[in-house]
């Protein structure tokens, strides 16, 4: 994954995002029917920040993490056969942080 933006490391499995940075990869989608599946969670529940996850050119989710433990989110979409950038994002103007345990993508 290339990331970009201010990062830290929880455990060793765990990256930490601030507000403004973006993890992006490139996945290659052989099927229309895609699966997203992201497992975050928020040191800074008070402050409630947000994560966006975009496929290619199409955002699939921007929503808010309050949970203190990793909890695992599901995104299906459709997306058009080949290579798509994978981005997942906090905002420039989200408050506190988000930390992903795990990022993966399936197809049937």
């Amino acid at each position: 994954m290339r990331v970009a933006g201010a990062t830290a490391t929880g455990d060793g499995h765990t990256l930490c995002l601030a507000a403004g940075t973006s993890v992006e990869a490139t996945v290659y989608i052989h099927q229309s029917t895609v699966a997203i599946i992201v497992s975050a969670f928020t040191p800074t529940p008070d402050a409630m920040p947000s994560l966006v996850v975009r496929l290619g050119s199409l955002t699939i989710d921007s929503s808010a993490i309050r949970n203190t433990q990793g909890e695992v989110s599901v995104y299906r979409t459709r997306m058009a056969r080949g290579e798509q950038v994978l981005q997942l994002k906090v905002p420039e103007d989200s408050p506190g942080v988000v930390c992903l345990n795990e990022v993966a993508v399936t197809q049937p």
